[in-house]
């Protein structure tokens, strides 16, 4: 579903456009996967982010970021903001 609300589909579109837009939608990634980007292992809180598309281009860049989020929101101080809510 997030892939399908990602894309730009004409207005009063059919069924058959919207299969068209997703497979040229799905042969971009293949070659933006094809490209040389950085990969992100251990993300800290120092790393400046120059292209969050680039960064985000990176399927393996996702769960570390996840990870990073994660690892900071248990510190106290960003306890102390989230308050009680569920994540």
């Amino acid at each position: 579903m997030a892939v399908l609300q990602k894309l730009k589909i004409p207005s009063k579109a059919t069924f058959q456009v919207v299969a068209e837009v997703s497979i040229k939608n799905v042969d971009s990634l293949k070659r933006v996967s094809t490209r040389d980007d950085v990969r992100y292992k251990n993300i800290l809180p120092a790393y400046t982010v120059k292209s969050w598309r680039k960064l985000l281009s990176v399927t393996a860049n996702k769960p570390e970021i996840v990870k990073f989020l994660v690892s900071q929101w248990k510190t106290e101080a960003f306890r102390v903001r989230l308050g009680n809510q569920i994540m």
